[in-house]
């Protein structure tokens, strides 16, 4: 899957229990505390890729590849409609804005990954060091995402979004 993104942030979302809007006016700081709070509802996650934008070639699996991730994360997330989508933060600050912007955005509807409902340990794996690698990126995965069902609760504790410093 290739997704986008113009601002260095990328997101897994369940579309049908996520609350994408904010406030019309909100702060970044504010912005920030609704992702986390988001994100430890398990309906939601969120991470920093390294560079200010690109174009991303992200695979979804069901079990690690072999390849060396120069960074991962653990979470668990609830899927309720039998997808979840990739998005970026272009999308997530609109929908933030304006109560009748939604998650997926027309532009990105069709990126998404089908699994049954229930509750699901991710694993986010950056497969590229962003203060090496820059050169071929667009050629390469550069996010492995791995998916596996639980039979357990979320467990989300987050206090930042991942990997922004």
């Amino acid at each position: 899957m290739q997704i986008i993104d113009n601002d260095g942030f990328l997101a897994l979302v369940n579309s049908s229990k996520f609350n994408a809007f904010l406030t019309e006016d909100w702060e970044f700081d504010q912005l920030m505390n609704h992702f986390v709070e988001q994100m430890n509802q398990g309906h939601f996650l969120i991470w920093r890729t390294g560079y200010e934008g690109g174009t991303w070639n992200v695979d979804f699996v069901s079990e690690r590849s072999n390849q060396e991730s120069f960074r991962d994360f653990e979470a668990t997330i609830e899927v309720t409609d039998c997808k979840l989508f990739l998005t970026e933060y272009s999308d997530l600050t609109m929908a933030a804005s304006y109560p009748k912007q939604k998650i997926p955005s027309n532009h990105n509807s069709e990126l998404y990954h089908e699994l049954s409902n229930g509750i699901y340990s991710v694993t986010v794996r950056q497969l590229f060091n962003p203060e090496l690698d820059d050169e071929n990126l667009e050629s390469k995965t550069n996010f492995e995402i791995v998916l596996k069902p639980l039979d357990a609760e979320l467990t989300n504790q987050f206090k930042k979004v991942q990997w922004f410093e």
